[in-house]
C-alpha cells in the first residue's frame, strides 16, 4: 500500500520546491507513495495549521515562523500523521522520517 504525503502549503514557488525535495527524497529510498501539494485552506485549518506568509513578499519561514508554539504552513503530513510544520524539513530529516515507511 503506498504511503500517502500530504504538503499544506501556500501557493508558492517555494513551496513546489519543497514538494520536489519530497518527492526525490521519496524515491532515492524507492518508496512506494503519493505527494499531495494541499492549498485548500479549510483543509489545512482543520489541521489547526496557521498561514503566516506574507502576499508578494516572502522573507522566509525561519523569519516568519519563530513561535513553536504555533503550526505554521508549510506543513507535512505523512499517513494522516503531521510530522514537521512552520520551517520546511531538510533534506536529512525528510530521509529519516520517509525511511521509517519503507516495507520490513
Amino acid at each position: 500500500m503506498a504511503v500517502e504525503i500530504k504538503l499544506y502549503c501556500s501557493i508558492c514557488g517555494r513551496n513546489t520546491y519543497y514538494q520536489e525535495r519530497i518527492e526525490d527524497a521519496a524515491k532515492d529510498l524507492g518508496l512506494d507513495c503519493t505527494v499531495e501539494m494541499v492549498t485548500d485552506e479549510t483543509k489545512w485549518k482543520k489541521l489547526g495549521l496557521e498561514e503566516g506568509c506574507l502576499f508578494a513578499y516572502c522573507p522566509g519561514c525561519k523569519a516568519m515562523h519563530d513561535d513553536p508554539n504555533v503550526r505554521n504552513l508549510p506543513a507535512v503530513e505523512v499517513n494522516g500523521e503531521l510530522k514537521f510544520w512552520s520551517v520546511p524539513a531538510t533534506d536529512e530529516e525528510l530521509t529519516a522520517c520517509l525511511r521509517e515507511y519503507l516495507p520490513g
